[in-house]
């Protein structure tokens, strides 16, 4: 992807917390003829270690074949509105939300590390964009994130690489390389990638354990998160209607569309 590099600059940190050489990324688009799990991904960041990934590069494959059929009867707690747009645009937003996800999610972020011979690479000077101070811890040689985030770490790296997603889809960008020439529907695309996030955290409630209070499934868990983020940090955007509908007890989504850019 020849535009990566642009769109890194875009992301909300210093270029010091980036790989010192960025290789470009490949993307290639695969139609599958079986898969053996439980859950059919649609898109995939190989391969899964992040040094390897740092030290050698990656690749990304969209399984274009396993995009979901949006459906109108599969949205019912969207408002007529919404649901329309999900439809017809279902299979843009989830392209972008993937190809920006498994590309510049996954595929960006650098870990700090002390080296066998005790240097570490990142420079003393940086500075912990949190408190500004400089950075004091580091992973050592031999460990990785996933030993110290233990059941966390999937979870959060797939909440990092959506937030990374939706982040890079409020720029025109990336709507000039994946959609040119559609300009009148490019926020009609953008909306849909929010009605994707936000569903996709209702949806995927079903993967939720109640007796052992865990995600089961780390997308969703990561939907879960940004949903509930939305919720609590910018109250009035997504608003959960609960209601009578012909004896039953339901509930509606409905989005703020004005508040979204804000």
């Amino acid at each position: 992807m020849q535009n990566a590099e642009g769109l890194i600059a875009k992301l909300p940190w210093s270029k010091e917390f980036e790989k010192d050489h960025f290789s470009k990324p490949d993307f290639t688009n695969l139609d599958v003829v079986a898969f053996a799990c439980s859950g059919t991904p649609i898109g995939i960041n190989i391969p899964n270690y992040d040094d390897i990934r740092m030290e050698f590069g990656f690749k990304n494959v969209n399984l274009g074949n396993c995009y979901p059929k949006p459906n109108k009867k599969t949205m019912q707690y969207l408002c007529e509105e919404d649901a329309d747009i999900a439809v017809k645009y279902g299979n843009d937003s989830l392209t972008l939300i993937v190809a920006l996800h498994e590309l510049l999610g996954h595929g960006t972020g650098k870990l700090f590390q002390e080296k066998t011979n005790g240097d570490c690479n990142f420079s003393p000077e940086t500075l912990n964009p949190f408190n500004n101070e400089h950075i004091t811890t580091q992973y050592r040689a031999e460990e990785t994130w996933s030993q110290k985030f233990g059941k966390l770490h999937s979870g959060y790296e797939e909440c990092r690489a959506d937030t990374v997603a939706l982040h890079l889809v409020h720029f025109e960008k990336p709507f000039e390389i994946f959609f040119a020439g559609r300009e009148a529907e490019w926020d009609d695309i953008y909306y849909a990638c929010w009605i994707e996030m936000l569903t996709s955290a209702l949806k995927g409630l079903q993967y939720f354990n109640v007796e052992e209070n865990i995600w089961t499934q780390a997308h969703i868990w990561a939907a879960w998160v940004i949903f509930a983020v939305v919720r609590e940090g910018a109250p009035g955007v997504a608003n959960i209607d609960f209601c009578d509908n012909n004896g039953k007890d339901w509930f509606y989504l409905r989005i703020d569309r004005s508040k979204l850019r804000t």
